[in-house]
């Protein structure tokens, strides 16, 4: 029993929530180092990235839409982002962000240090339902 606590405790929490919801992860990736873990785990057609940061902070994010090359259209599409994200505001810890080259619009949500599997559950429903949301919003 002792050795079964060790091995739990051994993991980091993405790798707990994913034994949790019985999920694979490879024998390389038993034990990274701090802020080294990044997981890809598709939810009703959701990408959702998981990575460990340096922190020990956990964040998540999945891409909404990609944003047009042409600029009329990616200003209309920003111009519509910003209304949501305005309105989603006060509603939701799930943020919006663009990637460094502007390509693609993405929401994250980012879990302290100390989180349980639950509240990794609890975010990762939430950022796949604001994805949907996002998506038919823009």
């Amino acid at each position: 029993m002792n050795t079964l606590l060790s091995t739990s405790s051994s993991l980091s929490l993405i790798q707990q929530w994913l034994r949790n919801q019985n999920l694979p992860f490879t024998a390389d990736d038993a034990v990274p180092s701090k802020g080294q873990g990044r997981w890809a785990i598709v939810f009703d057609q959701v990408r959702v990235h998981l990575m460990e940061l340096h922190t020990g902070h956990v964040l998540l994010q999945a891409r909404v839409t990609d944003v047009p090359a042409n600029a009329s259209d990616s200003e209309k599409l920003v111009t519509r982002a910003m209304q949501t994200a305005s309105a989603r505001m006060t509603m939701t810890d799930v943020g919006l962000s663009v990637d460094a080259d502007g390509t693609a619009m993405w929401l994250q949500v980012q879990l302290p240090t100390h989180s349980t599997t639950h509240d990794l559950t609890q975010a990762v429903q939430r950022l796949v339902n604001e994805v949907e949301l996002w998506r038919h919003a823009l």
